[in-house]
């Protein structure tokens, strides 16, 4: 996500300190422009200790975006915004499980873990449920079954337009 105050980094750095204090060597990584709050998201880091934790790496190609997402454990999306983005969607695209904040439930249904975005130690907790293999395994298959889902209701739509385009086409065509 893009270094804005609303992606709600803070949080996410915040839940990985927790989840490291219990034994974890969790790892985080940004990427992105910096639209005015890096440089306070990288004082918190510093602040909680976790700049060895913590890797920003400005933007990133497209073409490098896939490796990121099958080399990780999961994405975080821990957004104020929603009810819909695209990340989740992409990872879920890659079979890599999604955490996202509570805004995200309609959009993603049963393929994600859900969390209060304000809530350190709710998101921590789900940092290490998604790290086991059988919780892992399940949102993956979730993620499969969603998007299917939801590339379902896009044809029945892009159908349902055609037939309306046709109709009002066949209107204009009468003298």
């Amino acid at each position: 996500a893009q270094l804005w105050t609303h992606k709600n980094h803070v949080r996410i750095i915040e839940a990985l300190r927790l989840a490291n204090l219990q034994g974890n060597d969790f790892h985080a990584v940004f990427v992105g422009k910096d639209h005015g709050a890096g440089q306070a998201i990288k004082r918190e880091v510093s602040a909680l200790g976790m700049a060895s934790h913590v890797h920003f790496l400005g933007y990133v190609d497209d073409a490098a975006i896939p490796a990121l997402y099958t080399h990780s454990i999961g994405l975080v999306m821990a957004s104020y915004f929603g009810p819909t983005n695209i990340p989740p969607l992409e990872a879920m695209l890659l079979d890599t499980p999604v955490i996202a904040s509570d805004v995200h439930r309609n959009q993603l249904g049963s393929a994600a873990l859900y969390f209060n975005p304000d809530d350190a130690d709710e998101l921590s907790k789900l940092m290490v449920d998604i790290s086991d293999t059988k919780v892992s395994k399940r949102l993956v298959s979730a993620g499969r079954k969603r998007l299917a889902q939801i590339d379902d209701t896009r044809e029945q739509g892009e159908r349902e337009l055609t037939q309306r385009l046709y109709a009002l086409s066949a209107r204009n065509l009468r003298p």
